[in-house]
């Protein structure tokens, strides 16, 4: 596909939302990176070919359906298990609370690369902090 200038909605059918995570100081040798992927999802962007950083992403997605997709690193390998508990520590238990925040959205702040690879940064305005 050849992207062009112009204003593309963004869909399960049209795109795969994919969150990258790292591990903390203390889960440094134990943790897993982790990709988690947003399965229901909606969003708009914005392409300047010829400039991306003058392009726009905002996505919404779900809270509750976020899904572990891969693991990498850690000690062993996450069970059935280990996945059911990421995904309740994400939810309910500590983490994004989807009750109170059934819905979360990404914009974009930076964006690099060329039409074939690029990388996206940005911020989620409920949650402080940057997310590539």
């Amino acid at each position: 596909m050849t992207l062009t200038d112009g204003t593309y909605r963004l869909g399960p059918s049209t795109a795969r939302l994919l969150i990258k995570t790292g591990r903390a100081v203390l889960g440094r040798r134990a943790g897993h990176y982790l990709t988690i992927e947003a399965p229901r999802r909606s969003g708009e962007a914005v392409v300047v070919v010829g400039d991306p950083d003058k392009s726009l992403v905002s996505v919404t997605a779900k809270t509750g359906s976020l899904e572990v997709r891969e693991e990498v690193g850690g000690l062993k390998p996450l069970t059935d298990v280990d996945r059911v508990e990421i995904k309740r520590t994400l939810g309910d238990k500590s983490l994004l609370h989807t009750a109170e925040h059934p819905m979360i959205t990404f914009r974009s702040t930076r964006i690099t690369g060329t039409s074939q690879s690029l990388e996206i940064t940005g911020t989620s305005p409920s949650r402080a902090g940057t997310t590539r």
